[in-house]
């Protein structure tokens, strides 16, 4: 009886360190490590993962982007024609890149020599909507032109429901604002 005893116990030492060693492996597979997206004017749109296929508006990569995720951003003109609607948690946007060289990903960057700015189309359409998120950051971009359609909050920046959004280095000017307390 102890023999087999000692047989159950071996055995189930050998079935925890399996299930032990599955979890293990099954939860380093699972995480994955920051992506990178990339925006620029003259990209192709297709992928987003170098500045050959990068998506031609901020809206696209915010969409594809998983938590974690760096998007960066040419130093062209985006033309917005509908509010950029940022609702994802724990992403950063970097502006200000030359987006020269497809090998030379994501390159130098200089927001005073390849300035990143998004502006308005001629409709009344706000830049930015900052929602429901925590931890993002919006580096070296400039923000302009932001008009609010039927006179709503934020012209250039419409924030609510947010933690932590750091506004590193970016410029917002020229916007039309309706109620005081939004930018």
């Amino acid at each position: 009886a102890r023999e087999s005893q000692r047989g159950l116990g071996r055995a189930a030492r050998r079935v925890c360190r399996a299930a032990l060693l599955l979890a293990l492996a099954l939860g380093f597979a699972g995480r994955a490590e920051a992506g990178t997206l990339y925006v620029a004017t003259n990209g192709n749109g297709s992928a987003g993962t170098s500045w050959l296929t990068a998506y031609t508006n901020l809206q696209d990569a915010i969409d594809a982007a998983a938590p974690t995720d760096t998007i960066y951003v040419a130093g062209h003109t985006f033309v917005v024609t509908s509010q950029v609607d940022w609702a994802k948690s724990d992403l950063t946007v970097l502006g200000g890149y030359a987006a020269t060289n497809a090998a030379d990903t994501p390159g130098p960057y200089d927001a005073q020599q390849w300035p990143t700015t998004l502006s308005r189309s001629s409709d009344r359409t706000r830049i930015f909507y900052f929602h429901d998120l925590t931890n993002a950051v919006l580096r070296r971009v400039t923000v302009s032109g932001g008009y609010p359609a039927n006179e709503t909050s934020g012209g250039g920046l419409y924030i609510s429901n947010v933690e932590s959004l750091i506004l590193d280095d970016c410029r917002i000017t020229d916007n039309h604002v309706y109620y005081a307390g939004w930018v």
